[in-house]
């Protein structure tokens, strides 16, 4: 299974994969679903879209920075980096590739790839490509939400 979100190029509309699943990583719609609402709250820079998918006491490592707890200070890292691509003229392109999945009743984790592009008026200006492990926790209502994010870019 792939998600999409749908770009533009030329004046034609196309299809850009938002998550694919590699090897035994298999798909789970409801799980695939925040990584859907991740990558939307990127192309559209909003940072209070983007912490929707984070539990309130989340943790979120980043590369270089200390950690970070909760969605506060989650919505500060989106927006530092929204308002930099909002200053520079920039749009931003998030996409996922899960290389393995587990997932046990309330708790699932995944390891895998991510890609960040750079566009400016649909023409890419170039990308970074990172690994990541994302620990997710099922809500009472099925849906599910990050509560540790970890990445860091991959060597070039």
């Amino acid at each position: 299974m792939v998600s999409c979100i749908l770009g533009v190029l030329g004046g034609s509309t196309f299809a850009l994969p938002v998550v694919t699943h590699l090897s035994d990583a298999r798909p789970v719609q409801s799980l695939d679903a925040a990584y859907q609402r991740l990558s939307a709250a990127y192309q559209e820079l909003d940072s209070s879209a983007a912490i929707t998918v984070y539990t309130p006491d989340a943790l979120y490592l980043q590369p270089d920075e200390q950690l970070v707890q909760g969605r506060a200070g989650i919505q500060e890292a989106f927006e530092r980096l929204f308002d930099w691509a909002e200053a520079k003229d920039l749009e931003l392109r998030l996409t996922f590739e899960i290389m393995e999945r587990d997932v046990e009743r309330d708790l699932a984790y995944d390891v895998g790839l991510y890609t960040l592009a750079r566009l400016r008026e649909g023409d890419e200006l170039g990308s970074i490509r990172g690994k990541f492990v994302l620990i997710s926790r099922r809500q009472e209502d099925g849906s599910w939400l990050f509560h540790v994010d970890g990445f860091s870019r991959s060597p070039k």
